[in-house]
């Protein structure tokens, strides 16, 4: 399972000037229709035990209570209880409406607690798996439904099929159900000979849920067999937006084998928004010899169109060749696309870095470097400053790394480097961030540290808790820690780790 963060409360013994509810809700943020949830209530500070019963209500209304659970708490369990809970579709309308809450609502002789959250119809996934990309007219498309929930086990929901054409028109409509308990279900649809060419959409959707639309797409066109096949190999899959020349070599083959003998029609062009420019001082006509040839972009051709060198980035290249024979008699086009513009072969990210840190604690830095495209760059060096820090990306093109910072500072400039050996200085992607200090009222701060920025399933993972605080007398009174570790949204684990008196981490 993927750990995706880790929440944590600290529990500290009543105060006067530090005094805490008598009872805490902790909840998801977002209740799924058919899918298992975690409710806890936190009791800690109390003395005698007691029952808290919960109600999951519908919103405004209250006029169906949908699930009722009861939780005990005392002092075997700390004061700390959960409570497992399904929401029926059974029980809710079916609305298309894009927001839904319900209440839940705690109970009990020692305090009674409200809440609003956001409401799912969403209780798992389709996958539709068609046996071809691309069919003909009167050819039958065989298809496969695959039905499951969060937690990626089979559900035999009914479910309801439809077929669209190109020009958006529902041409069929089924409601199924899977027969056996893998969740996987077989069909097929039959195209008419007279049929819209184009590309068509299945999409599936689950009947107490039909606001979640599920979809998969497949191509009708005649059939022509072709002579031949051109393949479009660029220098690089980016452009320097500094070097004087993009090279694209040509491959031409019939498909018997043979070398194609001819010439083509080479014109490169710029694409922004999904919006094609093509740029007409490119269009050359390249000698095809023994099946091969080359086209070259200049760079004086391309920078006529763009102000500055910024608007370059902001586009890519794309380029279409048309290959005839000598003899004229074949003519096959090919084309290549999202040829990246770009001043460094990787991009530096800090999606998963916070925009606040703790003065004088640890932080964690989570660099995200991707390769021209978006993907994930893997085994690239970068180097943080301050620090130097060095880190290598793992496969999900993420590293993390923790900084060390002063007590005494406001804000917290970072900046990430990579660092690849056959770079040379300025083609490496650099990126800077500011952190702003967080301060919070009472000069109480608690820094969780985790181990390494990967977690595999069965694995490990080592946590500190790390606090610090402007008066010595709160830290005194910190006795253990309740945290929940969640995965996509679910709570998975709730606890308490005990602090020996005097310990500043744990």
């Amino acid at each position: 399972m993927w750990v995706s963060y880790i929440w944590l409360l600290v529990g500290i013994l009543p105060a006067k000037s530090y005094a805490q509810p008598r009872c805490t809700l902790i909840t998801p943020n977002l209740l799924r229709v058919e899918s298992e949830e975690t409710i806890v209530v936190d009791a800690q500070g109390q003395n005698g035990a007691f029952n808290a019963d919960i109600h999951i209500q519908d919103f405004p209304q209250r006029a169906v209570n949908l699930v009722t659970a009861k939780i005990s708490l005392d002092r075997n369990n700390g004061f700390l209880g959960t409570a497992k809970v399904t929401i029926p579709s059974s029980n809710l309308p079916i609305t298309t409406s894009n927001k839904q809450f319900v209440y839940v609502t705690v109970t009990s002789p020692v305090c009674t607690i409200d809440k609003v959250i956001l409401l799912s119809y969403n209780s798992g996934y389709i996958f539709i798996q068609t046996d071809k990309t691309i069919y003909t007219p009167g050819s039958t498309v065989f298809y496969r439904i695959f039905s499951m929930n969060y937690k990626m086990q089979p559900v035999t929901k009914p479910m309801i099929i439809e077929f669209m054409s190109p020009d958006e028109i529902i041409v069929g409509k089924e409601s199924i159900q899977p027969q056996n308990k893998s969740g996987i279900a077989s069909l097929s649809y039959d195209l008419p000979e007279l049929v819209s060419l184009g590309v068509w959409n299945i999409s599936a959707k689950y009947e107490d849920s039909p606001q979640q639309n599920y979809t998969a797409s497949f191509e009708v066109k005649e059939y022509v067999l072709p002579i031949m096949e051109v393949v479009l190999t660029p220098d690089k899959n980016y452009f320097y937006a500094d070097d004087p020349l993009f090279g694209v070599n040509i491959e031409a083959k019939y498909l018997y084998g043979k070398s194609v003998q001819g010439h083509a029609f080479v014109l490169f062009g710029t694409k922004r928004n999904n919006v094609k420019r093509g740029i007409a001082e490119s269009l050359t006509r390249v000698q095809i010899d023994d099946g091969e040839g080359r086209a070259e972009l200049e760079r004086e051709k391309l920078a006529k169109y763009f102000p500055n060198q910024n608007e370059m980035l902001q586009s890519t290249l794309y380029v279409t060749v048309t290959v005839v024979t000598d003899t004229g008699s074949d003519l096959v086009e090919a084309q290549l696309e999202n040829i990246f513009i770009v001043t460094s072969p990787y991009k530096v990210l800090f999606t998963k870095t916070s925009k606040y840190f703790k003065p004088g604690m640890p932080f964690d830095v989570m660099v995200f470097v991707t390769n021209p495209d978006g993907s994930p760059a893997n085994g690239v060096g970068v180097t943080v400053e301050p620090g130097p820090l060095d880190g290598i990306t793992t496969d999900d093109g993420t590293t993390r790394l923790t900084v060390n910072t002063a007590s005494n500072i406001n804000s917290l400039s970072v900046t990430v480097t990579t660092a690849d050996p056959s770079l040379p200085p300025q083609r490496q992607a650099s990126a800077t961030m500011m952190a702003t200090a967080y301060r919070p009222l009472f000069g109480n701060y608690l820094h969780i540290g985790i181990s390494g920025s990967n977690i595999k399933s069965g694995g490990t993972i080592q946590v500190n808790f790390n606090i610090r605080n402007s008066n010595p007398k709160v830290q005194d009174q910190i006795q253990h820690f309740t945290y929940l570790i969640m995965s996509r949204g679910k709570i998975i684990t709730v606890s308490r780790q005990l602090r020996q008196f005097g310990q500043p981490v744990v």
